[in-house]
């Protein structure tokens, strides 16, 4: 299955798992409750998969990996301790409680976070010695120190195939998980990338050549591959890289992409890529209208080239709609706040302190609990960074310097929405002068304007005519796809730095 299926896969059994009855007994025994198994190729995201789920639930999470522990560090070194048997005294044996519960154990105590999920990574990569231990999570048998009630077990590991440290589990191991198969799919990715901001230059040309998504070739000079995580992870160099004003070259790439053809093919995209952007500038266009000459280029412009230049708009358009976003949400939050203040504002000073100290109160516990993901914690940092202006603001002027402060932020919010709704307005504008109502073009911008978990998000908040006026998503999608098989046929030359 896909991960976004996994994904509820996941959820759906947590919460199975925790669902007591009316006397407050587990409805599913804890003997009864098989660890998660995750199996799937590397790179794929399967800790990330978790790391989410533990924040939609708001669980904790705490990570191992069965290969950094030897027997005695995951069950802990026994202790001798003095019993009395019948009438005699003897010494005995006594395993504590051991590294792993310990851990949980604190994290609980600081994040005041009862339920969570222990995962443990590479479970079929553990020695023989270790098979002991490895049943021992797998049978929930646990000596003193206990997982305790209200955490779930989930465990990750690779096929023998994609990794040579990889045992197979025989029957009667397999027979004690819940085993939930994860492949890598595009299309499911897309969205995530989406969401976190990857590289423009990355995602069109991934969406021409899906194939090259995922790819592991066994040749005569050993194994080529590229994984998920390896596009990510180009990704964020590029858009340092890009942010510095540097231009990578094909040795960049290859520290990320371990195959010698798809590196050189990306490299070349890239680099012409980069050229067409540097070329006009798509943030002015967007917000003053198109130039005659982009205009005159678009026209000119080979099929690649026009694909490419609906990737670089669409990614300015992005990164001012996450923007407006993230504002949005900071803004309303504030908004909420400030209005209970009015009845009281000469406490507005010490009603502010205790919002922030509430805030960094959620913020050190999430951290405590390993469950806060990044979009969160961006949103905490610019809520936090505002309260503390207003904070400021209450301590010179009182409640009459925030309520200006806070004005000026609404007028500022403001003219943020209006200059989103210009952009998307000028981007659709420019589609329509150039290329027709009814082009492959306009049919690809719609296409993924739909499927963008960030403009998707703008256009149900804010609303867009434009889009709505081409909402014909069934029509669009044939036409779209059309372009995408076009553009992928192009013959493209090697380009030379």
């Amino acid at each position: 299955m896909n991960a976004k299926r996994a994904k509820r896969e996941i959820v759906s059994t947590i919460r199975a798992y925790l669902t007591k009855d009316e006397y407050g007994q587990y409805l599913i025994p804890k003997n009864k409750q098989r660890p998660l198994l995750l199996i799937g190729p590397p790179g794929i995201g399967k800790t990330e998969l978790v790391v989410q789920v533990a924040a939609e639930l708001n669980v904790g999470f705490l990570g191992y990996s069965m290969t950094h522990h030897t027997r005695q560090s995951a069950v802990d070194t026994p202790v001798i301790r003095r019993k009395v048997v019948g009438s005699t005294e003897i010494d005995v044996s006594v395993h504590t409680m051991d590294e792993i519960s310990s851990t949980i154990q604190d994290m609980v105590n600081i994040s005041g976070i009862e339920k969570g999920i222990l995962f443990i990574d590479e479970i079929n990569h553990v020695s023989e010695m270790n098979d002991p231990v490895m049943q021992r999570f797998v049978q929930n048998k646990l000596y003193n120190g206990s997982i305790p009630d209200g955490w779930v077990v989930i465990t990750a590991g690779n096929l023998p195939e994609y990794n040579s440290t990889a045992r197979n589990f025989d029957i009667s191991t397999l027979d004690k998980f819940k085993c939930i198969n994860i492949e890598p799919d595009f299309d499911i990715w897309k969205d995530y990338a989406y969401r976190v901001g990857m590289n423009a230059a990355v995602m069109v040309y991934l969406a021409v050549k899906p194939q090259n998504f995922y790819r592991i070739d066994r040749t005569e000079q050993g194994v080529q591959f590229v994984t998920a995580r390896g596009w990510e992870d180009l990704s964020c160099m590029l858009n340092a890289c890009e942010k510095n004003g540097v231009d990578p070259d094909e040795a960049v790439v290859s520290e990320y992409l371990q195959h010698d053809d798809i590196i050189k093919d990306f490299t070349a995209f890239y680099y012409r890529y980069l050229a067409s952007r540097k070329r006009f500038d798509a943030k002015a266009i967007l917000v003053n209208g198109m130039p005659p000459e982009f205009k005159a280029h678009l026209n000119s412009a080979d099929i690649e080239k026009r694909y490419v230049f609906i990737g670089i708009l669409l990614d300015e358009v992005c990164k001012t709609t996450r923007h407006l976003l993230r504002g949005s949400r900071v803004f309303n939050a504030i908004t909420g706040f400030l209005k209970g203040t009015q009845s009281n504002p000469g406490q507005i000073l010490d009603m502010l302190k205790g919002a922030i100290e509430k805030d960094e109160g959620i913020v050190a516990k999430a951290k405590a609990a390993h469950n806060m993901m990044d979009e969160n914690a961006v949103y905490y940092a610019m809520k936090l960074y505002a309260m503390n202006v207003y904070r400021a603001e209450a301590a010179s002027g009182g409640y009459a310097n925030v309520r200006d402060a806070y004005n000026t932020d609404a007028a500022r919010f403001k003219g943020g929405v209006e200059k989103a709704k210009t952009m998307y307005s000028n981007l659709f504008n420019i589609y329509e002068e150039v290329y027709g109502e009814d082009s492959k073009e306009m049919a690809a911008l719609v296409t993924e304007l739909a499927g963008n978990a960030i403009t998707s998000s703008y256009i149900a908040n804010f609303g867009c005519e434009e889009y709505h006026k081409y909402d014909k998503t069934d029509v669009f999608k044939e036409k779209y796809d059309e372009l995408l098989k076009e553009v992928a046929q192009m013959y493209i030359p090697d380009v030379e730095r």
